[in-house]
């Protein structure tokens, strides 16, 4: 056994994955919305080493070292060929592997990863690559304090404040636990794209880098549970316009903890999450509801109902009669930035005059960050958003996982 690979034997012994029952580390798949046959690799700070691993994971061979501090960075170049991965450093093609690691000597390791054509990401913890039938899977295998800060900066990035962050560590690390085997399959836990949450890179480059990974310190293994102590599903969205909605009026599942509430912290700005208008030609607005609902193409009550729709508190529907359209539908098909809107009519064009910004269920981030300004800490920002809730230590948290 090479000098390399014992002193990786080593490094595994002493960075578990678990301790004292709570998941330590993470596996997300990066650049997961591409695909791609090459990809470059560099230690942006400390060492890392490159293993060859069997179809079990197990380290069979150290391949090279990288280290920040040599030329280049130790500049690793990676492509597909013949069902294989082909490593290339300072020239030299070290081999062809179908599963490699790259592990980090010790916690305060980065590396920077380029995947095809895509921007350079800096990411902590290690880097398992490994191909499947169409290109090469990029998996980072990394602290769950660092995914939750890098979350929040490409989330987030510098809009918010400490109390604020804090709030969306919570979050970030409550969905990530309730979906911890979504993609287990697969070989890994999460995404880093919408499917998951997006994780673009950790926290490095956002102004506001030091004030989120304090907010992830100081909330560290807090998660949102509901009744029966089970982790609650920590939906969000960008601004309510004033009043949020209940999850069965937007995805035909109720939760008791997601229901409609009046929201004054998220009109307490002025913006284009606020407030927004949409115009559209009248013909083409009509022709939507008379496709919906054929029967009534010549209905002038029908017709008045559909170009003066009001909202003086969120509905789930446009109703008339026997006909109820989800307003979700209608927003999806105008691409309007919420359901919370009026209708009107100026000179052959419908006026769609909208607040809010997103789904409108569970936590408002402009209202979470404009409560965390006046004064209210995260546990008051999240009760205030989802009902019912309490926010505990996972490791007091006896259905965490499931």
């Amino acid at each position: 056994m090479n000098k390399f690979l014992v002193l990786l034997v080593f490094l595994i012994s002493s960075l578990s994955s678990v301790v004292g029952g709570e998941i330590q580390d993470i596996k997300v798949r990066l650049f997961s919305s591409y695909n791609g046959t090459s990809a470059m690799l560099s230690a942006k700070n400390g060492i890392y080493f490159l293993i060859a691993q069997d179809s079990h994971g197990n380290a069979i061979d150290t391949i090279t070292k990288l280290d920040s501090k040599d030329k280049n960075r130790g500049l690793l170049y990676l492509w597909m060929s013949s069902g294989k991965v082909v490593f290339k450093k300072n020239g030299v093609i070290l081999g062809s592997y179908s599963n490699v690691n790259l592990k980090a000597a010790d916690d305060n390791s980065t590396f920077t990863v380029r995947y095809s054509k895509q921007k350079e990401r800096i990411y902590d913890g290690s880097l398992n690559v490994k191909l499947n039938e169409r290109n090469i899977e990029l998996i980072n295998n990394v602290r769950m304090t660092s995914y939750v800060a890098g979350v929040i900066e490409s989330e987030i990035g510098s809009k918010g404040n400490l109390e604020f962050y804090k709030v969306q560590a919570i979050l970030v690390r409550t969905y990530a636990l309730k979906n911890i085997n979504k993609f287990i399959d697969k070989g890994y836990n999460l995404t880093d794209d919408v499917r998951s949450q997006v994780y673009f890179s950790k926290s490095y480059f956002s102004k506001n880098s030091k004030i989120i990974k304090k907010a992830v310190a100081q909330t560290k293994d807090m998660v949102i549970v509901g009744d029966n102590n089970n982790i609650i599903d920590p939906v969000f969205h960008a601004n309510s316009g004033g009043q949020t909605m209940k999850a069965a009026d937007v995805w035909n599942f109720e939760f008791p903890y997601l229901q409609s509430i009046n929201d004054p912290y998220s009109s307490l700005t002025k913006s284009s999450s606020l407030s927004w208008k949409k115009e559209v030609s009248v013909d083409r607005y009509l022709q939507y509801f008379y496709k919906e609902a054929p029967k009534y193409r010549n209905n002038k009550s029908y017709k008045n109902a559909v170009l003066s729709f009001k909202q003086l508190s969120r509905k789930a529907s446009f109703k008339y009669k026997d006909v109820e359209i989800p307003l979700k539908r209608i927003r999806s098909e105008f691409k309007l930035k919420s359901t919370f809107f009026n209708v009107s009519t100026k000179n052959n064009k419908v006026v769609i005059s909208g607040k809010g910004y997103g789904h409108g269920v569970g936590l408002s981030q402009i209202g979470a960050i404009n409560m965390g300004k006046k004064g209210f800490n995260y546990n008051q920002i999240i009760k205030f958003y989802f009902k019912g809730v309490s926010v505990v230590d996972v490791n007091d948290t006896t259905l965490a996982y499931k």
